[in-house]
């Protein structure tokens, strides 16, 4: 329901903007520059939503390389989710 919701205020977004260069006088610029705008700032709310239903409200893991003060020169994974890093190998000293 919400990409239908998406498309639709992409489409009329596209509609304003093409009134908006045809506008003939002051009111239809204005009027059509108002609509542009508001579902301009629509569609970036509605992606965002769509990005917390998609990962059901938890924020994305990522995984990153770091170099280890381990004798073998081996490399360990950090793993990051949200704004404290939990280290899978706390063995290794680990540096950025």
């Amino acid at each position: 329901m919400l990409v239908a919701q998406m498309v639709s205020v992409h489409v009329m977004a596209m509609r304003c903007a093409h009134h908006l260069a045809n506008a003939e006088d002051i009111g239809q610029q204005d009027s059509a520059g108002r609509a542009l705008g508001r579902l301009a700032r629509t569609f970036p709310a509605q992606i965002e939503a769509l990005n917390r239903y998609r990962s059901h409200g938890e924020p994305a893991i990522t995984a990153a390389r770091r170099r280890c003060a381990a004798k073998s020169a081996a490399a360990c994974m950090a793993v990051h989710r949200g704004p404290a890093p939990a280290l899978l190998r706390p063995e290794l000293d680990c540096t950025t």
